[in-house]
């Protein structure tokens, strides 16, 4: 976890956890995670995404319920959450200050709402484009 607070400093980071059924889908574990997170910055991006069952590992596939509660929760402390492996979800970024489209994603990352590394609506500076 040092290495994540060392990091930050340094350069721009985004955590991706892989939710694997029985394994790490324990609600107040998550809770536990996206406060750490956001003691250290509430900006900083995490993706969650959802696990399918292959080769040796016959855990059974994340449900969509699962990782839903789980962006409800990391909502709750983190501006920028995201689902993976999940069609149909939103997974756009949006300014937490004023809500303007800050990045477009479907089937490819589209920055539309970014001007001057800052919201193109309100003006916000944001984690990773200061």
């Amino acid at each position: 976890m040092k290495v994540v607070e060392e990091a930050v400093l340094n350069c721009h980071v985004e955590i991706t956890t892989l939710v694997v059924t029985g394994e790490n889908d324990d609600y107040s574990e998550i809770e536990e995670l996206c406060k750490w997170i956001s003691s250290i910055n509430k900006d900083i991006p995490i993706h969650f995404s959802k696990y399918f069952p292959r080769y040796k590992m016959k855990n059974p596939e994340t449900p969509i319920k699962v990782l839903e509660d789980i962006y409800a929760i990391a909502k709750k402390y983190l501006n920028y959450v995201y689902l993976g492996n999940v069609s149909g979800f939103n997974n756009n970024t949006y300014c937490p200050n004023c809500g303007h489209i800050l990045i477009k994603r479907s089937g490819y990352v589209h920055v539309v709402g970014i001007e001057d590394n800052k919201c193109g609506k309100c003006g916000k500076s944001f984690y990773g484009y200061t």
